[in-house]
């Protein structure tokens, strides 16, 4: 095995900073032939607690050796150390897996709405020739790398670069509330700056007008239903129980229900279609993090029980964010999410 260390005085011709200035350095390194491998190689991105299995692994293997794709992504689960993460952290992970099957629209589309910087693989002439060093927007660092890699990418490429590997990478949830928030709140903040830098991309600016729309306002919409399903939320949840005493008053004296036929059996379905994703995605969980099948089924159980509740949590740190940039703010803070139940305590105490 082979490890870079990147210098302490180490600064990209840009000013990166951050994940990027890291990832920049071994760019420079493997143009000047570091690890330098023979014939067509690709660069497996993942963070330090990322795990895949050796199954996965030979898939993974096996299907880069036929792909033409040059950018590609995989699904990600949240089994590691799962019962250290508080219960409404799982809850929020619930949420994830089931985010990787519009991610495979996206990545077998050709439109990088997003780009998740693990389980991403690369291929290295690509990642060489791109590289990582994005520079700063108005002095503070990109916080969202892989977003600007990839639509760096598509400036240059095309659609036609990206693809799906469909290897499942295991990862671990936030353990509390509180990083949880964080990590949310940085990947719309991340995005938001991405979008920024656009507009002043002469190359981007070069693109049919009809694919600079799609590409802004098809980001644009996904930040927003999420920034708003905290509005959405916090309604119904001040609604539901004024509704719910209505139509049972209704029901005991034999009269008519408040909605329609039509209108309850639409708000039924809506409800069966995010309770089940919910379940689906705490399922895909679960199947590895070592519990029995009752305790799996009661932790699935729980992440239903309490969806109302993260989904509120989740989507307030996206607004969060929506509302910092929209009274421009631009300062960055950015603390990796803790990797151990202990340096997340910490990073409570400190006040980080």
């Amino acid at each position: 095995m082979d490890a870079l260390i990147v210098p302490e005085d180490y600064r990209p011709p840009n000013g990166t900073l951050l994940k990027a200035r890291g990832l920049q350095y071994a760019v420079e390194q493997r143009r000047n032939t570091w690890n330098q491998k023979p014939g067509r190689t690709f660069i497996v991105h993942f963070d330090e607690e990322s795990v895949m299995v050796p199954g996965e692994m030979r898939k993974l293997i096996h299907g880069l050796s036929l792909t033409t794709k040059r950018i590609l992504e995989g699904p990600i689960y949240y089994p590691l150390d799962y019962m250290d993460a508080s219960p409404l952290c799982r809850a929020m992970e619930a949420n994830r897996p089931m985010g990787c099957y519009e991610c495979r629209h996206v990545m077998e589309s050709g439109a990088p709405l997003h780009l998740h910087g693990s389980n991403l693989v690369i291929e290295e002439s690509l990642e060489n020739e791109i590289g990582w060093d994005i520079g700063c927007l108005e002095g503070q660092p990109f916080i969202a790398e892989d977003y600007v890699f990839g639509m760096k990418a598509f400036i240059k490429y095309g659609k036609g670069v990206f693809g799906w590997h469909g290897c499942v990478m295991l990862e671990q949830p936030p353990f509390s509330v509180r990083s949880a928030f964080k990590q949310r709140y940085r990947w719309i903040f991340g995005v938001l700056q991405g979008l920024s830098a656009l507009n002043t991309n002469p190359m981007y600016l070069s693109l049919p007008r009809r694919t600079r729309l799609s590409l802004e306002w098809g980001t644009r919409y996904r930040l927003g239903t999420f920034a708003l399903g905290s509005v959405a939320g916090i309604l119904s949840a001040l609604v539901f129980p004024v509704f719910l005493s209505q139509a049972l008053d209704y029901l005991a004296a034999g009269r008519e229900a408040p909605l329609s036929a039509l209108g309850s059996a639409w708000l039924a379905f809506l409800g069966v279609m995010w309770l089940g994703a919910t379940f689906i995605g705490a399922w895909h969980n679960l199947a590895d993090s070592g519990l029995d099948r009752w305790n799996r089924a009661a932790e699935i159980a729980l992440a239903v029980l309490i969806a109302p509740v993260a989904g509120i949590v989740e989507s307030s740190a996206a607004l969060w964010a929506v509302k910092d940039w929209a009274l421009g703010k631009r300062e960055v803070a950015w603390v990796p999410t803790p990797k151990t139940k202990q340096a997340d305590l910490a990073t409570i105490g400190s006040g980080e």
